[in-house]
């Protein structure tokens, strides 16, 4: 079993562990029936049974992925499902039949070779409130009407935005959600909810210990279905959980998003629009370098309240009344790192109930700071994207922008340079804060639909500075993300994104496998010491500090898709080491302690 030891992955035999992979799959994150693709319309839907089986595919289809993802150099996979996918019907009641479906998956992945953490994904709350994740109910518990989220300003979704503009999305137009009144709402009442709405109760007990309780009871529920399956190594806490509006000092003030970009309410205005007046409210376009106001929008304009008869929680909590702001600064003394350390501490316990030896892959907020939890035999897995492909669909090998000098950054080497630094930043952070434990990075990735990339070339350049980056941290990484049913024309099937390393509409062809597919050492009779990839002449460098003291040999991973036609294996020195090829994975036989450098290049 794969445990951590001083700041490492380890295995049964000693040896340091680096796995990469992918995450599994974007359409995850919506029912495949009826089809939750977010730009049909009427999405969202209520889902009924089994309503996520055939997610992340069919298991008919299983062994043709999972080849597919072993020749692309894939050992660790983040299998995305949701609290949505194991609870839609309500508290409680779960999903036997994408339980049974997710096992089965699972359990196939083994016999690649591929190991699984679970990924309990969710982006801005849920569904309802433009993203993926928690069950409807969950808002309902709350007094929110979820089919009223967009009609009432509360969140933006990817359907309606199209019905009223002509079917143009602005690209991370989601992320906008975090801070609206739907999902600020929900985070607020899951991560401080007994502090800042202590009259919100369910069955006598506060909702932010009955929400937590059953997220962490769900996935409890998901590791007992698990059990007994040895490739399932970990599970993460919670994807990129958010503050929305916890630690803002005046809610009449904006609470910009992490990325702002249309109608941009601030609390106050949210508050009102929600209660059913008409608002006015900035509307906000990217500018250079950052988000710039373009204009004025109105919110809520039928009148609609996004509460049931209740009325606003948050009125009841005496934080406003009609026509008037009575305590801007009620979230101000609230942060998001206590709560998110609590549910570490819950959902390590729920799992390892049923997995005693669990990693538990630990999220903090987006661009955030390293949350400083107390849970044994973690594994930190922050996010690392670089913004401006997000943002403009566009990538320019020689051109960024460095989000901590918030300038401009020319030249190739300076833009590789600059990833470099941003990673082993998110490295160095993590060893001052959680020093036991290893860095996997949960999402690194691309667009695929980059202006005047048709061939992914753009791309694959893009991935490989992308994890070169992770290479020269000597740092494992999943890709964000492969999606079997991914089409040109839609994307992963959510808010427009399109970051699949595969598509439907291009059978047999894996996108930027030029700058994806690169040989690393997954386990190492020692310790690695350097890691390179050379895009040009496809060759690698690997040292490792070899020790003899371990048995087994090291595993270098060379990805049949980066070298269909074979290639050639050199050790130096020579009396180092012995290679050995079983033809899945390059086997390096120590015999002697200290430096060894692999050399892999084409034949």
């Amino acid at each position: 079993m794969i445990r951590v030891e001083r700041g490492r992955l380890v295995d049964e035999q000693g040896r340091t562990l680096l796995l990469r992979g992918v995450n599994l799959g974007g359409s995850s994150k919506v029912p495949a029936r009826p089809d939750g693709r977010t730009h049909l319309a009427g999405a969202p839907a209520r889902p009924g049974a089994g309503a996520f089986v055939g997610r992340p595919f069919a298991l008919e289809a299983a062994d043709e992925h999972f080849a597919r993802l072993q020749a692309l150099g894939a050992t660790l996979l983040r299998w995305v499902i949701t609290w949505e996918a194991v609870e839609h019907a309500g508290p409680g009641i779960y999903d036997e039949a994408y339980l049974d479906a997710l096992a089965a998956l699972v359990e196939r992945a083994a016999r690649f070779g591929l190991l699984v953490w679970i990924d309990p994904h969710q982006d801005v709350w849920s569904r309802w409130t433009g993203g993926d994740g928690a069950p409807a109910w969950t808002l309902e518990l709350a007094g929110l009407v979820p089919e009223r989220m967009h009609a009432t300003g509360a969140a933006v979704l990817d359907a309606a935005w199209r019905a009223e503009h002509d079917g143009a999305l602005p690209p991370m137009l989601w992320v906008t959600n975090a801070t609206k009144l739907g999902a600020a709402t929900m985070f607020a009442l899951f991560f401080a909810g007994a502090r800042l709405a202590p009259g919100l109760v369910v069955d006598g007990d506060s909702i932010e210990h009955v929400l937590r309780a059953r997220y962490a009871a769900m996935l409890g529920r998901v590791a007992r279905r698990l059990r007994g399956l040895p490739n399932v190594v970990g599970f993460g806490s919670l994807n990129e959980p958010m503050r929305g509006w916890l630690g803002q000092a005046d809610l009449a003030q904006p609470a910009r998003p992490p990325l702002a970009l249309g109608p941009t309410p601030t609390p106050w205005e949210s508050l009102r629009a929600g209660a059913g007046e008409r608002v006015e409210c900035d509307v906000m376009a990217m500018g250079p370098g950052r988000p710039i106001r373009v204009g004025r929008a109105t919110l809520n304009p039928s009148g609609l309240s996004a509460w049931d008869a209740r009325g606003c929680a948050w009125a009841r909590e005496g934080v406003w009344r009609r026509g008037a702001l009575v305590r801007p600064e009620h979230f101000a003394g609230a942060a998001l790192e206590p709560g998110v350390v609590a549910l570490c501490d819950e959902v390590a316990r729920a799992v390892r109930a049923e997995l005693p030896e669990a990693l538990l892959f630990v999220e903090g907020e987006p661009l955030g700071a390293c949350p400083a939890v107390r849970v044994d035999n973690a594994v930190h897995a922050p996010h690392w994207y670089d913004g401006v492909p997000l943002v403009t669909r566009s990538f320019h090998p020689a051109t960024t922008f460095d989000l901590e000098t918030n300038r401009p950054v020319f030249g190739e080497a300076a833009v590789r340079a600059t990833f470099a630094r941003a990673v082993q930043r998110i490295v160095d952070e993590s060893a001052r804060v959680l020093p036991e434990a290893p860095v996997v990075i949960g999402e690194i990735g691309v667009p695929f639909d980059l202006a005047g990339d048709g061939r992914h070339e753009l791309a694959a350049r893009a991935l490989d500075a992308y994890l070169a980056a992770c290479d020269d941290a000597l740092v494992g990484a999943t890709v964000w993300n492969y999606t079997a049913d991914n089409t040109r024309a839609w994307g992963d099937g959510w808010n427009g994104e399109d970051l699949s390393v595969v598509s439907s509409d291009e059978p047999g062809v894996v996108r930027g496998a030029r700058g994806l597919c690169r040989p690393y050492p997954r386990a190492t009779a020692g310790t690695p010491r350097r890691l390179s990839f050379d895009y040009a002449t496809r060759t690698a460098r690997i040292t490792l500090d070899l020790d003899p003291r371990i048995a087994a040999p090291s595993e270098i991973v060379v990805p049949a898709a980066q070298y269909p036609d074979g290639f050639r294996a050199t050790v130096d020195p020579e009396e180092a080491a012995t290679l050995e090829y079983d033809g899945e994975r390059l086997l390096l036989h120590t015999h002697s302690a200290g430096l060894a450098t692999l050399t892999i290049t084409p034949r």
